[in-house]
């Protein structure tokens, strides 16, 4: 898949679903389309133009890079791990909890909220989380660390190192 702004992939990816979708994944993405339309994002377009690195694809890190797709930015996670084994359990603020509503995020876990519990296993609200920025057109690499940043050069502007190569950015953000 090419990876790019939210404006070009969301709408392009509704397109080629229209009712093709069972109800329950229509739905989230209807939640995703309704936040990405909130009037703090100004259509989609504060971040037009950036390119942002963010380093961990932890519960912060993607859900960082989910508002920074729905501001306009190409968005990028940089992950050194290939697996998400952490298992130890949190517990979820409201105000976390209302936002993971907002986003759609019973859809896929229809245990949150049930009853009384408000504890979800850092590696499932991972896998939430990932599902959520794949979704907005976040670009995910795993199994590639950050190793340093290059100063713009009169050539290019910013650069983050990794493992695998650099990214040119204008944005980076340690999650």
């Amino acid at each position: 898949p090419s990876f790019t702004t939210f404006t070009a992939f969301f709408p392009a990816l509704l397109e080629k679903v229209n009712g093709r979708l069972p109800d329950k994944s229509a739905s989230l993405l209807r939640s995703l389309e309704s936040q990405a339309s909130k009037s703090a994002y100004e259509e989609n377009k504060v971040g037009e133009g950036k390119v942002a690195v963010v380093l961990g694809a932890g519960p912060c890190g993607l859900r960082l890079a989910m508002e920074l797709q729905m501001l306009g930015a190409r968005t990028i996670v940089v992950e050194k791990r290939e697996q998400m084994t952490r298992n130890n359990v949190l517990r979820l603020w409201p105000f976390i909890m209302e936002d993971l509503k907002r986003l759609g995020v019973r859809k896929l876990y229809p245990q949150l909220e049930h009853g009384s519990i408000n504890h979800i296993s850092i590696r499932m609200l991972q896998v939430i989380l990932l599902k959520l920025a794949l979704l907005l057109g976040v670009e995910v690499r795993s199994g590639e660390s950050f190793v340093s940043l290059k100063e713009p050069d009169g050539r290019r502007g910013w650069r983050a190192v990794t493992s695998k190569g650099e990214l040119d950015c204008d944005l980076i953000f340690c999650a």
